[in-house]
Parts: C-alpha cells; structure tokens; sequence
C-alpha cells in the first residue's frame, strides 16, 4: 500500500487532485487533511502510528494570477490583497523549503501544478504513480463532481490555462519563490 498526503493553499485544486488519486492510483491510501491540514506545511504528529518515511506529500500550485482569480470569485474572498497574496507566497516558500529540505522524515515530495493537471491530467497522474512506485488503473477516470461543476466547464478551463494576467497582484508576487515552481510575471 502506498501513501500520498495532498497539500497545497486555499483555491489551487487540493481536492480535485486528491480525488483523481483516489480513483486512478492502484493500491495508495489518499489523505487530504486530518492532522495535517492540507493549506499548510506537512508535519510529524507523535498520535499518528505511521511509518512517515512511507507517505508522499503531493504539493500542488496554481498559476498566480488564476489563484488570484479564483479567490476572487470565491464566496469565502479574502479582503486585503496584500495580506492574502503575502500568505501565498508565504506558503509556497514554506513549500519550497520543505521540497528541498533533505534531511526530513517524509518520502520525497512531488509538485505538481494545477495548470498542467488540467492539460494533461493522465501525463501528471502517471507522473505520481512513477512517483510513488504504483500504476494507473486499467480505466482512467476524471471525477463527475469536478468536471461537471460550472468552475470546470470548457471555458473556464481556457479561462484559467489563457494566460490572463491581472496586474493588480504582479508587483505583490514573489516572483522569485514562483520562479522556483516555473512561473514568471
């Protein structure tokens, strides 16, 4: 049995990237939260009797600027873009750390962004089965609940992998920590 934990901030695609673990991965366990919460840094909980160099932390990103559209259109909004986007690039270099940090109790971590698990969501789940040292399922399957949604209709998909910019957060990113995960300005 396999074991993957999905992390990653509020509006980056956590639970659909659990879920199509959940359904596709051969033989893995999928947790997204519990002890750990999933918008934060993974940690070691005493109370857990697990093995944690056996569990892969998945870290999924979004695109900055669909991030910022997505909280924007999200009926939980934050208010104060400095004070949001500050938590994101916070985030995200704790992420980063984490990823690179060698010396961790936890599996290695994989990064997977929420742009290219919607262009080629079988490449990226076969990506993390490699990962992890599992297969696919015989029949690949996206989940109902998330592609019948209206957030996921054709057009809001190409809304979000358009390549929209929204100046309104370029100058608050933190370009450098992005740059880390292959996004620029």
């Amino acid at each position: 049995m396999k074991h993957v934990r999905v992390y990653g901030g509020k509006r980056t695609g956590t639970n659909f990237l659990r879920e199509l673990c959940i359904i596709n991965l051969v033989d893995t366990k999928v947790y997204g939260g519990g002890f750990d919460w999933k918008h934060d840094v993974p940690k070691v909980h005493s109370r857990i009797k697990k093995n944690w160099s056996e569990i892969h932390p998945l870290i999924i990103i979004k695109n900055p600027y669909s991030w910022w559209l997505s909280i924007q259109n999200w009926p939980k909004k934050e208010n104060d873009i400095h004070e949001t986007v500050a938590g994101y690039n916070a985030l995200y270099n704790r992420y980063k750390e984490f990823h690179l940090d060698k010396q961790k109790v936890w599996a290695t971590s994989g990064i997977v962004r929420y742009e290219d698990l919607l262009e080629t969501t079988e490449e990226v789940l076969q990506g993390i089965a490699d990962f992890i040292g599992t297969t696919l399922k015989d029949e690949f399957i996206i989940p109902n609940k998330v592609t019948d949604s209206d957030v996921f209709t054709k057009e809001r998909k190409e809304f979000y992998l358009g390549g929209h910019s929204n100046e309104t957060i370029a100058d608050e990113i933190d370009w450098d920590i992005m740059g880390y995960y292959g996004y620029k300005r």
